[in-house]
């Protein structure tokens, strides 16, 4: 019996120790970790707050009511727990183990440019130093971002989540900045004022399986037509962009001499692509436009995507050249557009393949082939196709306001075949034409000689019938785009025909 009792008053002492080591190692541990806090605030003149719970036994640590400020940015938490810390890992193997990093409800405001942390690395060659970090999960729960770059751009996220499994800061296949398994991230409702004429919302975002999704995307103006071209400083188009859907299949991003981002397809999905182009302020812009192969070859990252498809969108072109008169419009109903590997490594010589389907105007099909070689360093390319069953009231929606001309009939099939490079181009145009008639206007009116003047000299077979002709040395005005290069070839096709 007294062997008994003293049993259990060792067993009471021993257990008695053993909860005051516990709780003086609790104790000094979290004045420890405040302490650090405390100087990495200092360090970089930022204020943090937190109320600091740890758990010893099980390697949990939790930080509640978090907050980090400095001037007008600050990050916000609910809650920051770090579960399951291997101590076996930190002593025999210089490496700090976390099972899990949960982050609950952060909360990201304000300017971007009034946080700024020292990040130099300061060189520890004791024996304790840790060599590297793994975090088996990092969680990110229901976080809400609100912030503005240098240019007062706001970003807004009305809603985010993020799960990312082995994470690690050894760079493992030079994934950049860290190595990780899987990622999952959602976001609700993102809002970005990308210029002072354009504004980009996403209703919805996730990334899973390497598949990144972006459901309704929708760039928008904010500034009108009529007047969006006195808010810019050099040329610029104006854009409203309607996306159902946004599919990157396969994301990898790397990091070697440089970075690559790579992926399986990209495929965009009941697109409405509104295009406003106002030409009445920078008439003498002398901004080069790169045609598509040096643009993707001169790109300071690498790109390698098996696939692009674009499938049953739209394309709205409006192009306004004299205040007086009405802009010029293209409209292309049911577009789809697929491209075979689009890869700009400098090894790649195969050719680039653009296959366009679509209908002109909503009610003419037209086939296009587009190719070219990215590493071609002239820039040579071939465009080829066929465009069926044209009324006048669809050339003329775009060739009346852009030449002061109107036309009259009906283009029964047109066939073209163009080949140049940065500077000039050549090719075949044939037209098959059906009672057509050009007419000249003045001013708005129909200048009813001009218009007959005009019709006298066109050739008798134009008006009826099929007309071929040779399209030689037609120069590229370097200022403007690939697609304007394209329709000058169009137009000297058809002026050859008819003139």
């Amino acid at each position: 019996m007294k062997n008994k009792k003293k049993l259990i008053k060792y067993s009471v002492s021993f257990f008695s120790v053993l909860l005051a080591i516990y709780l003086i190692s609790s104790f000094f541990v979290k004045q420890k970790i405040e302490k650090k806090i405390e100087d990495l605030a200092l360090k970089n003149n930022v204020s943090i707050t937190s109320t600091t719970k740890i758990n010893l036994l099980l390697g949990n640590f939790s930080f509640l009511d978090v907050k980090i400020e400095k001037n007008s940015f600050s990050i916000q938490s609910k809650l920051l727990k770090i579960e399951d810390i291997s101590y076996y890992n930190i002593l025999f193997n210089k490496q700090l183990s976390i099972t899990n990093l949960k982050v609950v409800e952060p909360q990201i405001l304000g300017k971007i440019a009034d946080f700024k942390i020292d990040n130099t690395k300061v060189k520890d060659s004791s024996k304790t130093a840790l060599k590297n970090i793994t975090i088996n999960q990092l969680e990110v729960i229901n976080g809400f971002v609100h912030i503005s770059n240098a240019n007062n751009k706001d970003i807004k996220v009305k809603s985010f989540d993020l799960k990312i499994d082995k994470l690690t800061n050894r760079k493992e296949n030079h994934k950049f900045p860290f190595s990780y398994g899987n990622i999952f991230f959602k976001a609700d409702s993102v809002d970005q004022k990308v210029s002072l004429i354009q504004q980009l919302k996403i209703n919805n975002i996730s990334l899973k399986n390497n598949t990144l999704t972006i459901s309704k995307l929708a760039l928008q103006p904010l500034k009108p037509k009529n007047n969006y071209i006195n808010y810019v400083k050099e040329e610029k188009d104006l854009y409203d962009i309607n996306l159902d859907s946004l599919k990157i299949v396969n994301i990898d991003i790397t990091k070697k001499e440089k970075y690559t981002i790579a992926a399986d397809s990209i495929n965009i999905y009941n697109g409405d692509f509104n295009i406003y182009a106002d030409k009445t302020r920078f008439l003498n812009s002398k901004k080069i436009k790169n045609l598509y192969s040096k643009a993707l070859r001169e790109l300071n990252f690498l790109i390698c995507i098996n696939q692009l498809n674009i499938k049953d969108s739209k394309l709205t072109y409006e192009e306004l050249l004299k205040k007086e008169n009405k802009p010029g419009l293209l409209v292309f109903e049911k577009l789809n557009v697929i491209t075979n590997k689009i890869d700009n490594s400098t090894d790649n010589t195969n050719k680039q393949v653009i296959i366009i389907d679509t209908d002109f105007m909503g009610s003419s099909p037209l086939h296009v082939k587009y190719e070219f070689k990215i590493q071609d360093v002239s820039d040579n390319f071939r465009i080829r196709g066929t465009l069926k069953n044209v009324t006048s009231k669809n050339m003329s929606s775009y060739i009346s306001p852009a030449l002061n001309v109107s036309m009259d009939g009906f283009i029964n099939r047109m066939d073209f075949d163009f080949e140049g490079n940065n500077w000039s181009s050549n090719g075949k145009f044939d037209v098959m034409f059906k009672d057509f008639k050009v007419k000249i206007n003045k001013k708005k009116k129909k200048n009813k000689f001009l218009s007959w003047l005009a019709n006298v000299i066109i050739k008798d077979t134009s008006k009826n019938g099929l007309i071929t002709v040779d399209v030689k040395e037609v120069k590229r005005n370097q200022t403007k785009s690939f697609w304007n290069f394209f329709w000058k070839n169009i137009e000297e096709g058809l002026i050859k025909s008819v003139l």
